[in-house]
């Protein structure tokens, strides 16, 4: 569970996405203030945790536009170590063609002024920003997340309280592109196709026939047992370096079929909190993308 009292920093790379991540934690029951300048952070938190209960859980996003904001972003984090005012710093970014795929969608300036082109700004505040992200609790790269793949990763890292590995397992298609968080990558494309059946084509791996297809087939069966030896095995090792999250990614062509199949058949097979997210059917009416079991 959430802990009751928590205190996030949001900040990163202009154009990453604090805005978006604001309003997920936001939904998530946080209270969040956005644009707040450096020199107030320190008092502006004060006032909010000390004056309400409702200020319990705050998220505060910063954006640091110049060099003068850097230097007050980083005085205002002494200050608050000084005081022992516990913090978690969140920092976002992408790669440099999909930030300057962003400012050219939105038409928006980008917030360091100057008269360098948008390549050499962003990759000026990169170089600026490289210390807090060096500093940061937790880094999301956003450049191929979607809005639940992204809310899934915060679900998760602000549930590090407990003492559990939250294993994430998505299904995913090898056309649209590898998720750029997976831990794992398994290629399921070995196995029949049920596109090509069909009575079976126009339904997803969540459908009983396309189920008993792919797990009748003992390459599958086989699949299963050695990716769950791997992963128990791999678990107590990732849990000893410190991680908290694994992402296991399994892979077809289309991510309807196949691996939509495995990837709820193998959490099926693995202990502890396990969340399920199909990438490729977030746009299938009626169908409930993540499932936590």
């Amino acid at each position: 569970m959430l802990r009751k009292k928590r205190l996030l920093i949001v900040t990163g790379l202009s154009g990453a996405g604090k805005h978006q991540v604001l309003y997920q934690l936001e939904d998530m029951g946080y209270f969040c203030v956005d644009n707040l300048p450096a020199p107030l952070l320190l008092r502006g938190i004060e006032l909010l945790t000390k004056t309400d209960k409702r200020f319990q859980r705050l998220a505060v996003g910063v954006d640091v536009r110049s060099q003068i904001f850097l230097k007050d972003l980083q005085n205002a984090l002494a200050d608050m170590k000084k005081k022992r005012l516990r913090y978690e710093v969140l920092f976002l970014e992408a790669t440099e063609a999909e930030l300057m795929c962003r400012f050219a969608e939105t038409r928006r300036p980008h917030p360091l002024r100057s008269k360098k082109t948008l390549q050499e700004r962003i990759r000026t505040e990169r170089v600026q920003l490289s210390w807090l992200r060096e500093a940061a609790d937790f880094i999301i790269d956003t450049t191929r997340l979607t809005t639940p793949e992204l809310r899934r990763q915060l679900a998760v890292w602000l549930d590090q309280g407990s003492d559990n590995m939250h294993v994430a397992i998505s299904s995913f298609g090898f056309k649209y592109g590898l998720p750029g968080d997976a831990d794992m990558v398994f290629d399921m494309r070995f196995l029949p196709n049920p596109f090509y059946v069909s009575a079976l084509k126009k339904h997803t791996g969540r459908h009983q026939r396309v189920r008993q297809f792919v797990l009748q087939q003992p390459a599958a069966r086989i699949m299963l047992d050695r990716m769950t030896q791997m992963i128990r095995v791999l678990l107590p090792e990732y849990i000893r370096e410190g991680k908290t999250m694994l992402h296991v990614a399994l892979g077809c062509t289309g991510g309807q079929h196949r691996s939509v199949v495995m990837a709820n058949a193998l959490k099926k097979r693995l202990p502890g909190d396990t969340f399920v997210y199909h990438r490729e059917l977030r746009e299938q009416v009626g169908e409930n993308n993540a499932e936590k079991g």
